[in-house]
């Protein structure tokens, strides 16, 4: 996944339609006193990817916090690509209500073509597929916020596995082996619906052979 545009709006400190252009730069390092916003930056892309930041559960409740003093709602827009795909994520939030979620293509002509799913927690699902990430991996592997730096190694040897797994795609092969056994099982059906028919069959034959019999013994019987 790499980052191309972040775009924010009442969120936290940031005030209307705050840009950052990351096509801009190959390597950044963000400076600036306490409580100048540069973590904020960083809770943005969670937020608008999984719904998730500092001072919030696992589940993203407490969100309204998020939204700037003065302000009744708060969106934030991140644009990125994987495999020379575009791909646009946004997601708003008025004071006591539900987050809106959207997620698109961005074609070459800068169309949009919606990936967006009925519900929310669908639509969560099918970018986390996309990117193939989730917000314990990020956290542990690609940005650590404040006071998350221990993550990693306090997590338990399962949890690391599972992160060093998915950061190097090693879990394709749990997927692949996952399908394999769908595909084996669809077969053994299928094998399984042959062989009673093939039972049928051989019980047909069998009913015949014997009429035939029967039939050849009465007409003995008859001469």
């Amino acid at each position: 996944m790499v980052p191309i545009k972040l775009t924010l709006k009442n969120f936290m400190s940031y005030s209307e339609n705050e840009v950052m252009d990351f096509t801009r730069f190959h390597i950044a390092a963000i400076t600036g006193k306490n409580g100048n916003g540069k973590s904020s930056l960083w809770d943005a892309i969670t937020w608008c990817i999984w719904g998730r930041a500092r001072g919030l559960d696992s589940a993203g409740r407490g969100s309204d916090d998020l939204i700037r003093i003065g302000a009744d709602e708060m969106e934030v827009e991140f644009i990125f690509k994987i495999n020379n795909t575009k791909y646009r994520i946004l997601r708003k939030k008025k004071r006591n209500s539900s987050s809106i979620l959207e997620f698109h293509i961005i074609g070459d002509d800068g169309t949009l073509k919606s990936l967006t799913q009925e519900r929310l927690e669908d639509t969560r699902d099918k970018i986390e597929s996309t990117i193939m990430l989730d917000y314990d991996t990020f956290v542990a592997s690609s940005f650590m916020p404040q006071n998350k730096y221990g993550f990693f190694s306090e997590a338990d040897s399962t949890k690391r596995k599972e992160i060093f797994s998915e950061v190097l795609g090693l879990d394709i092969y749990d997927r692949l082996q996952e399908k394999a056994k769908i595909k084996r099982n669809e077969y053994e059906k299928k094998v399984n619906i042959i062989d009673e028919q093939l039972k049928l069959y051989m019980n047909e034959v069998k009913d015949k052979n014997e009429l035939v019999n029967k039939r050849d013994e009465l007409l003995k019987k008859m001469q």
